[in-house]
């Protein structure tokens, strides 16, 4: 089953915004100033998608939809109640998905709430608080893992942990699974896709991170160290796949190519001498991670959302972005929608474009 449109409407309170996706060429673009909320309606599709419910509840909006190709549809909404800081999402199904006009409350008060406190309390044993105790819990309250020393944020914690992540939001009524079973999604915000990226559950600069911490740096599970070893592994289950891989990144490397085999991917500069995957220039293993994750890790009927892929490609990469996931979505079949504000990255793609905010610049 695919997303067919995504809107929203009261986006911080300001922004409307509707996006209809291409059903035929699979790839939609979404441009627009900073601020109007692209990266947030991404995170806030895969949310829904994968219990990341406070990051839509806790968002200011009035109504968010998910169309499907079936022609049902899903409406998200939240309602404070009696408690304005506690959200409860509300979602409401169209027929087809579950029994007519089914509610759903995946958050019964939301986070933080004070019942729910000694729970999250048990299930941190592992974590140092930063904040106080006397204070509600929050999703964006960052933690201390006391076995590595990293800094997390409590919402990272309960979305890995099912016990907790059941206990708090309750558990999805039978025609939500089904749904999500048949219909998903993943977010790529391309910045984290480097061999070297601060921890995802950390945000520099947050309120909740107290002063001195330091952003503690891990390694990316699409480390460019784990898409060579992955290809030993592949060259008989994927052959169209490593073909194109392979194809593709030789298009676009510079004094380099890349061969697959049985052994795996070798890397070789002009001069014959091989080369490592992690000597690559931080471009290149970038590209090579993004087009891994597209070719060997998404389902068809998908919507990746991928966010400003122009981040570490030069000017040709960009231009030639959209033709190379063009041919990647032809031979995977899954939909694609891409926030950036690269002209380049558009290229001649203007038609496959959805404008947000464009008044906002004026």
């Amino acid at each position: 089953m695919r997303i067919t449109k995504i809107s929203v409407t009261g986006l911080f309170g300001m922004f409307d915004h509707e996006i209809p996706l291409n059903q035929e060429s699979r790839i939609t673009i979404v441009h627009g100033p900073n601020g109007v909320g692209k990266t947030v309606l991404m995170r806030m599709v895969h949310g829904l998608f994968h219990f990341g419910y406070t990051r839509i509840a806790f968002t200011p909006y009035d109504e968010f939809r998910i169309d499907f190709d079936c022609g049902n549809h899903l409406k998200i909404s939240t309602d404070s109640g009696e408690f304005p800081s506690h959200p409860r999402l509300l979602i409401f199904c169209r027929d087809g998905l579950g029994s007519d006009s089914t509610s759903y409350s995946p958050i019964a008060t939301g986070l933080p709430f004070a019942e729910q406190g000694e729970k999250i309390r048990e299930q941190l044993s592992g974590y140092w608080r930063l904040g106080s105790d006397g204070q509600p819990y929050h999703p964006d309250e960052i933690f201390r893992n006391e076995s590595d020393g990293s800094y997390v944020k409590l919402q990272t914690i309960i979305e890995q942990d099912s016990a907790l992540e059941t206990h708090l939001y309750g558990r999805p009524p039978d025609w939500f699974a089904r749904l999500k079973q048949n219909s998903t999604t993943c977010l790529i915000e391309t910045q984290r896709l480097l061999v070297s990226r601060i921890d995802d559950s950390v945000i520099p600069g947050s309120d909740f991170l107290p002063p001195g911490a330091e952003p503690v740096f891990t390694l990316d599970k699409f480390a460019i160290e784990e898409v060579s070893e992955s290809f030993a592994d592949r060259v008989n289950s994927f052959p169209d796949e490593l073909l194109l891989f392979e194809e593709l990144i030789n298009q676009r490397l510079l004094f380099k190519t890349i061969s697959i085999g049985v052994e795996g991917i070798s890397i070789t500069a002009e001069d014959g001498t091989l080369v490592q995957p992690s000597e690559l220039s931080s471009g290149e293993q970038h590209l090579m991670t993004l087009y891994h994750q597209l070719l060997f890790e998404i389902e068809p009927d998908t919507l990746v959302m991928i966010d400003e892929p122009e981040l570490s490609m030069n000017v040709v990469w960009q231009r030639n972005f959209l033709n190379d996931l063009q041919r990647i979505v032809e031979l995977r079949k899954f939909d694609v929608l891409i926030a950036t504000h690269s002209p380049m990255i558009i290229h001649d793609k203007w038609d496959w474009m959805v404008a947000l905010g464009e008044k906002v610049d004026d």
